[in-house]
């Protein structure tokens, strides 16, 4: 039975986002047979593979989108697309993902995320002028992090993006207007520049802290806020990928710095596995011209995109 289309037209964005009464979920498959969407409520731990359901088969539109409302879906809910093409099925992570789940990359979960869920309070930050950029540009892996005695742990672990901010106000004291973390979106392995993205709008999870972990965080976070006046944030709050990105971002604005993503628009990671975004309507592996968004060609080690697709360039 098709999925519901209530809340769906051509101009519903694509991936999964929250609308009054549950989400609409939409991707772009034009090869492929069928496309569903395969749901599970959070665990706490890695999610098992779960079957394709016939109740849940997404609607193709003229323009190859498929896409289907599903009612009662919430923040934190969890899943992936199956997609079923003449090559293969299989579940295919959706590209448009906000965020992934913590365990068992790549055999692992989208997760739904409400964008406006944390609480900002840099409402009344304004970039300095570009002709008054001070940039200090870092490797978010290797930056900096120590433990609770002073000691350099970077030897031992992956930094995290809550590491650095212990470096806020250092920045600020160095006249520092702004900072550029190398890419931060999610690539595969620890140690990486960035620059080989293959989930390209879901925070790399190495840099972020499970929750069972965020304990020494919260008093290092709600010091510079307290500092400004602000109410503190719970852990709770800090859970989750991207609310600790959004958690340093918000406080570099506080303390007057600017934050600037550093992207790769030409071209993703070369290693891909059987669920990302390569063959994404599952054609059959015989040349990469059948893998939708990428030419045959590499660039800096990567997959060039395909840009002669004007899906690919809105993406």
């Amino acid at each position: 039975m098709p999925a519901s289309q209530m809340n769906i037209s051509a101009s519903t964005p694509l991936g999964a986002n929250l609308v009054s009464g549950g989400a609409t979920f939409r991707t772009w498959a034009p090869a492929a047979q069928e496309v569903y969407i395969a749901l599970k409520q959070p665990t706490g731990t890695a999610s098992a593979a779960f079957p394709k359901h016939p109740d849940d088969l997404l609607v193709k539109d003229a323009d190859d989108f498929w896409a289907g409302f599903v009612p009662g879906i919430k923040d934190g809910d969890l899943y992936r697309f199956y997609v079923v093409g003449i090559g293969s099925e299989g579940f295919k992570r959706d590209p448009y993902a906000r965020e992934l789940e913590f365990n068992g990359y790549p055999d692992c979960n989208c997760i739904v995320r409400d964008p406006h869920a944390y609480p900002w309070h840099d409402g009344g930050f304004r970039p300095p002028a570009f002709s008054d950029l001070i940039i200090y540009q870092f490797h978010i892996g290797v930056f900096y992090a120590k433990d609770a005695a002073g000691g350099d742990i970077r030897r031992h672990r992956v930094c995290k993006i809550l590491d650095v901010v212990d470096r806020i106000e250092y920045f600020a004291d160095l006249g520092v207007n702004a900072v550029m973390p190398l890419p931060f979106q999610e690539y595969q392995g620890e140690n990486s520049p960035g620059y080989n993205g293959t989930d390209l709008f879901s925070p790399e999870m190495d840099y972020a802290v499970a929750a069972a972990d965020l304990a020494p965080y919260v008093p290092r976070v709600n010091q510079l806020l307290t500092a400004k006046g602000l109410a503190p944030l719970t852990q709770a709050q800090l859970s989750g990928q991207i609310n600790q990105f959004k958690t340093f971002i918000d406080l570099c604005h506080l303390y007057g710095i600017a934050v600037i993503a550093d992207v790769v628009y030409n071209h993703a990671g070369g290693g891909f596995d059987d669920q990302s975004i390569k063959f994404f309507d599952r054609q059959p592996y015989t040349t990469d011209n059948n893998s939708l968004y990428f030419t045959d060609q590499d660039h800096a080690g990567g997959r060039a995109f395909a840009f002669w697709r004007k899906e690919v360039r809105q993406s």
